[in-house]
C-alpha cells in the first residue's frame, strides 16, 4: 500500500504565527480592541512580517489560524501573569584589592628575577635605571 498526497496545496504554510495570535488574544482579552477586526488590524502595523508585502494575505493566514485555536489563545491569554522579581545581592569582597593583586605580583617579580638572572643582570641593578628619583 503506498501513501498517496492529496491533490493541491498541502495543509498549512509553515509560518509561526503564535506571537502574533497571542497579542490578538492579549489585545481582546485586555479590551484593547472589541472584536477580532480590530486587534488584527491593530497587531498586523507591529508584528507585520518582513517577508510578506500583501496585507490581505497575511490577514487571511492569521484568520484561518485563529479560527482553528483562537480559544487556546484566549485561554493562555486570560491565565494571570506571575512575574518573580530577583534582587540582586550585594557583593562584597573578603579582601582588599591590594591583597588580591599581591601573589601575583610576587609571582611575576620572581619570574623576570629568574629571566635577569639567565642573562646576568640582577634586579637591584635594573631598579637603579628604572627609578625617577
Amino acid at each position: 500500500m503506498t501513501l498517496q498526497r492529496g491533490r493541491g496545496r498541502p495543509k498549512g504554510d509553515g509560518v509561526n504565527d503564535d506571537r502574533a495570535l497571542m497579542a490578538i488574544a492579549v489585545k481582546l482579552v485586555s479590551a484593547e480592541a472589541q472584536d477580532y477586526e480590530a486587534a488584527a488590524a491593530a497587531v498586523y502595523l507591529t508584528h507585520k512580517p518582513s517577508r510578506t508585502h500583501v496585507r490581505k494575505t497575511v490577514m487571511d493566514r492569521w484568520r484561518g489560524k485563529w479560527n482553528e485555536r483562537g480559544d487556546a489563545f484566549l485561554a493562555q491569554a486570560q491565565r494571570p501573569v506571575v512575574r518573580v522579581v530577583r534582587s540582586t545581592p550585594k557583593v562584597s569582597f573578603p579582601i582588599t584589592a591590594t591583597e588580591l593583586v599581591q601573589p601575583v605580583q610576587r609571582q611575576y617579580l620572581n619570574h623576570l628575577g629568574a629571566g635577569l638572572k639567565s642573562v646576568g643582570v640582577t634586579t637591584e641593578q635594573c631598579s637603579g635605571r628604572w627609578s625617577s628619583d
